[in-house]
């Protein structure tokens, strides 16, 4: 494990009590996530500690904070349209009436943003990682000043916080109006399936995630299904029960990924800013691709081992070799490129790099 706290310029957007936590002890981090949150992987051997160990004490530190905050929109959503909203948009067959809710939208990117804010978990992360960095370039780098580094840093929270909503919004919304067409074309009275939508709790699922929880519900509520015999109170909590697992399993994804798409931002933000104050030579080092799960998707493992160049590099991947996405090459900046994606990059000597690039 890497130990070595590196001396940097103090960064403004990270609290003193942050940095004590995050500069602290390694163990003291790797304990703050607990097995739910942080589950190890089959690694390579060849893969250096320090490349596993950096996204893997960044991620540890923002992802439980992070899926909490999403959680905490989804329910302000759902508490913040209402049975009225439901009800009327069953009268009319739209779900109008729910989106309309502008006050119960704004909460929730408001909350879906607090993840993104200066001082906040992926503030941390990508403050831990710009640390890590530094102190795990091949190259001495003292005197390098963090200012530019953490001026991006900002701007990409900013930029990714707005992305973020926009994505979680435009799939929830498409959830929302499944919910209410599916709704709306039932034998139920408006009434009635205005409750339906309000167990349902569509807030916070997407589209296929929806349509996906209904069906469960259909199945539970068949006289000849699982709940046949149950009390209403029990298939009430059972329906509580399976709605919570889907929207955790939602937020844990997004958390995760965008917790590694913070560490690897902050990665790149440091190598591009060393080249540019001459700490770091593009023409002696390339950044390289490590897929690091054993038995990764074909995607990743058509681009481990790819390199590209420092400042404004795309990698290639090698032709796919099976999949949706087989035959084809994929051509991308950074991590991450699925959800869920375990992949990261380190900086190595171009004369060393599987495909090794031309001196720049």
């Amino acid at each position: 494990m890497c130990s070595t706290t590196p001396e940097i310029e103090p960064i403004p957007f990270i609290s003193r009590a942050a940095k004590a936590h995050l500069f602290g002890s390694a163990s003291r981090v790797e304990q703050s996530s607990s097995p739910a949150e942080h589950k190890a992987e089959p690694l390579r051997d060849d893969v250096p500690a320090f490349v596993l160990d950096l996204i893997d004490r960044a991620g540890a530190l923002g992802l439980a904070s992070v899926r909490k905050a999403i959680i905490g929109a989804f329910d302000a959503l759902a508490a913040g349209i209402g049975a009225g909203s439901v009800e009327d948009s069953m009268a009319t067959g739209s779900a109008g009436p729910i989106l309309a809710a502008t006050d119960a939208w704004e909460t929730f990117a408001s909350k879906l943003l607090e993840p993104f804010e200066a001082e906040s978990a992926l503030a941390n992360v990508m403050a831990f990682a710009a640390a890590e960095s530094l102190a795990t370039l091949p190259v001495d780098v003292v005197g390098l000043d963090m200012g530019a580094v953490n001026d991006q840093a900002v701007a990409w929270l900013e930029r990714e916080g707005a992305k973020l909503v926009t994505v979680v919004s435009n799939n929830t919304r498409a959830a929302i109006n499944q919910l209410v067409q599916d709704a709306f074309a039932g034998s139920d009275s408006v009434q009635s399936a205005a409750a339906k939508i309000l167990r349902v709790k569509g807030f916070g699922l997407t589209r296929p995630q929806a349509i996906s929880y209904e069906k469960w519900v259909a199945g539970l509520l068949d006289p000849d299904g699982p709940g046949a015999g149950l009390s209403e109170r029990k298939i009430r909590q059972l329906m509580r029960q399976k709605y919570q697992k889907m929207l955790k399993h939602r937020a844990g994804v997004v958390a995760d990924t965008e917790t590694k798409n913070a560490g690897n931002a902050s990665q790149g933000q440091l190598w591009r800013e060393a080249v540019a104050q001459e700490k770091l030579d593009p023409a002696v080092y390339v950044m390289e691709w490590v897929t690091r799960v054993v038995g990764a998707c074909p995607r990743c493992e058509a681009l481990d081992g790819t390199t590209a160049e420092i400042v404004g590099g795309q990698f290639e991947s090698r032709l796919v070799e099976s999949g949706s996405f087989a035959g084809q090459v994929i051509i991308i900046g950074s991590p991450t490129v699925h959800p869920k994606c375990q992949c990261t990059r380190r900086i190595i000597n171009r004369a060393d790099a599987l495909d090794a690039l031309p001196a720049a």
